[in-house]
């Protein structure tokens, strides 16, 4: 004689509890890592901000010694000479020109 257990309404919620368990793990486990990996990539790109900020930094300077030579250059090839007092003008907010003497600077 063979004995049948029948299942009960008992075996059916603790056999979902422990599915509802092994896929909540599962879950943390997935959420976790895409987490870890998300702040990797976010270090990532900020590194490579942070390059792209100073390479660009660097071309600014290069142009801007670039442009001061072009004009040293074609400053001599005119035969320009060097200004003895500068005279700085300064705009107000109200769009009007003032004029600014270098004794006036200091």
């Amino acid at each position: 004689m063979k004995w049948r257990v029948a299942p009960t309404n008992r075996y059916y919620v603790t056999a979902g509890l422990f599915g509802l368990l092994c896929l909540s793990v599962f879950a943390y486990m997935y959420f976790l890592g895409l987490s870890v990996v998300h702040v990797v990539t976010q270090e990532e790109l900020e590194r490579e901000s942070k390059l792209l900020v100073s390479q660009i930094a660097d071309l600014e300077s290069a142009y801007i010694e670039a442009q001061h030579k072009v004009n040293q250059k074609m400053a001599q090839r005119g035969e320009f000479n060097a200004l003895g007092e500068k005279i700085f003008i300064a705009r107000n907010n109200n769009q009007s020109l003032v004029l600014i003497s270098n004794s006036n600077i200091e």
